[in-house]
Order: structure tokens, then sequence, then C-alpha cells
């Protein structure tokens, strides 16, 4: 079965469209309850608009590191390497 492109760990459930665009991809259980994107997806959007975002998007979450992280957290992340 192919792994979650949120969170490279768990097994996919289904294929479903991505909040942040025009674009499917695969996602666990677990990311579709927390709302997760791809870390690398929110990073650039953090990179490139900052936080001039809709609060929706502050709602995402994304894994890292075994967890799921929010806005704040991402954006260290983002804005530091």
């Amino acid at each position: 079965m192919d792994k979650c492109e949120c969170c490279n760990v768990n097994d996919s459930v289904g294929v479903a469209s991505s909040t942040l665009g025009g674009f499917s991809l695969r996602y666990c259980a677990e990311c579709n309850r927390k709302n997760a994107e791809p870390l690398g997806m929110i990073c650039h959007i953090i990179q490139d608009f900052g936080d001039d975002v809709a609060e929706w998007v502050k709602d995402l979450t994304a894994f890292h590191n075994g967890e799921y992280i929010h806005w704040d957290e991402i954006k260290k992340i983002a804005l530091n390497g």
C-alpha cells in the first residue's frame, strides 16, 4: 500500500484534493483528521507570503519528527532552514 504524502509514515486510505491548491495527495486517516498538509508545501507558502495568508491556512498542521506541528513551529522551520 502507498504511504501518506503528508507524514510518509502511515498507509494512505485514499486520495483527496489538497487544501492548498489544485492537486491531489494520498492521505492517511490521522493526517486527514489533523488537517495536515506536507511540511514542505506549508514552508513554501510561509517563505513566499509570510503571515499574509488567510486564517484557515494558519490552522493547518504538518507532520515533523514524529508529531503534528502548527503554524508557529512550521514558520520557525520555514525561516530558519
